[in-house]
């Protein structure tokens, strides 16, 4: 249930009249397929970049052992998701088949093979990844801790890097869109690790002596990185199994062949129906079966999301019945959003601002959903006279989630999603500008007290 991250590249504060771009990968995330093994024959050694991959002695002091833990433990308010995660993979309700598979396959596989874990944001593949870790290796032996690692750059201009990893003893994940465009020295430097030249008088790896490498946005690698890459994989063996996490299977053709590809279907809404009764079974909460439909029909697919609902709808009326209003859980973040912009009106406020539009992307939240309301909050929070100026914007920047339904594939309905938010955040530039404009002509040089709110009325 828990999506790779989608990420807003850093940029300087931008002009109210400019916002910057929001950035989302191309899609980090077909049926199971076999393919074939790593070649198995004598090769000559060929030096490869040596560098060791160290931390500082600096580093050491800061990066402590602590659990990892999701974006949504940080929000004390809503815990389900977390709590309700999958550890196991018998205990998938979503992509069961594929789950129950895996676990057959983990307790007979002992064969080198790689994975490509494909599937749209939010499916599940870092979940289901850890829970065949699990069932390979044992839940205490993968209890991550964050670090920071320097990279050494071998004949690079900038010597090193310093990259954020999560590593336990059987595993380490890096995501690769924070590797500054130097993803093959970071996965030559990880298989160096782990690696030993191809030789059939080689003694099989023992699982007690493997390590998992865990890539996320996987598709972000060019052509000439993943051929490097198969190629490393292919001429050196070891006791190490890479995971590629992807959205865009279609990216990742050169490694296809020495991968075994997982696709994860989006779930559908009978399944979103089970996950949430059976939550509110554990929670001893009365559920009526039309509200769930409607709470799994609201989440588009997206599961994390729609336990989300069901515990903000919760919290607003223990009392649960058929007919009752849904919440989503972000009402509260997109209000203060709207107060801020009210508030003060600056390249500064805007950057904030987009910090804010990052978390909501990074839960999955959607542009139209985000977008509707916010309008109404901003409407909410000034005199009637000036909704005719909203509702023009409204309409300039609307924002439908149909034309998503249009896409073809996954990686056209993400760039879609690109599109949206980059109207959402016009749409706050372009508020703001106006906003501050309005407020100069009338004088006032406090925009909160220019326009009073209704409730100050």
């Amino acid at each position: 249930m828990q999506a790779n991250i989608v990420v807003l590249p850093p940029a300087p504060a931008p002009p109210i009249t400019s916002p910057p771009k929001l950035s989302i990968p191309s899609p980090p995330p077909t049926p199971l397929i076999l393919q074939t093994s790593l070649q198995d024959e004598e090769i000559e050694a060929v030096p490869l970049p040596a560098s060791p991959t160290q931390t500082t002695e600096d580093e050491k002091d800061t990066t402590k052992e602590k659990d990892i833990t999701s974006p949504e433990q940080k929000d004390k308010r809503f815990k389900w998701a977390d709590k309700y995660r999958p550890n196991a993979l018998k205990d998938f309700l979503c992509n069961r088949n594929t789950a129950l598979e895996l676990k057959a396959l983990a307790e007979t596989d002992g064969s080198n093979r790689h994975y490509i874990f494909a599937g749209q944001p939010g499916v599940g593949k870092r979940t289901m990844i850890f829970a065949l870790l699990r069932e390979v290796f044992g839940h205490d032996k993968i209890q991550a801790r964050e670090k920071c690692k320097v990279f050494y750059l071998k004949g690079e201009a900038v010597p090193s890097i310093q990259v954020n990893v999560k590593e336990s003893k059987k595993h380490v994940e890096i995501n690769l869109s924070e590797t500054k465009g130097y993803e093959k020295h970071v996965i030559v430097e990880l298989i160096n690790e782990r690696k030993h030249k191809a030789s059939i008088r080689s003694a099989p790896c023992h699982r007690d002596d493997c390590k998992a490498i865990i890539l996320g946005e996987a598709d972000k690698l060019s052509t000439d990185a993943l051929l490097y890459t198969k190629w490393m994989l292919e001429r050196y063996t070891g006791c190490y199994k890479v995971f590629f996490c992807c959205s865009d299977i279609t990216k990742l053709q050169p490694i296809k062949s020495i991968c075994k590809v997982v696709h994860l279907q989006k779930p559908s809404d009978d399944e979103i129906v089970d996950v949430l009764e059976f939550i509110a079974k554990q929670e001893e909460i009365e559920l009526p079966h039309k509200l769930a439909a409607q709470i799994a029909s609201n989440s588009k697919s997206n599961l994390r999301q729609a336990i989300r609902s069901f515990e903000a709808t919760w919290h607003f009326n223990t009392c649960l019945t058929e007919n009752q209003e849904i919440k989503t859980g972000w009402e509260d973040d997109i209000a203060k959003i709207a107060k801020n912009i009210i508030e003060e009106q600056s390249p500064k406020q805007l950057y904030d601002i987009r910090g804010k539009l990052q978390n909501l992307i990074e839960h999955n939240v959607s542009a139209e959903f985000i977008f509707n309301t916010l309008v109404e909050e901003l409407k909410s929070n000034l005199d009637d006279q000036f909704h005719k100026e909203i509702d023009n914007l409204k309409m300039k920047y609307n924002i439908n989630s149909k034309d998503l339904e249009q896409g073809k594939s996954d990686n056209d309905a993400v760039k879609k999603i690109v599109l949206q938010f980059m109207k959402v955040e016009e749409f706050i530039a372009k508020f703001m500008s106006w906003y501050k404009t309005s407020v100069l002509k009338k004088g006032n040089h406090n925009p909160s007290q220019a326009y009073p709110s209704k409730g100050n009325n």
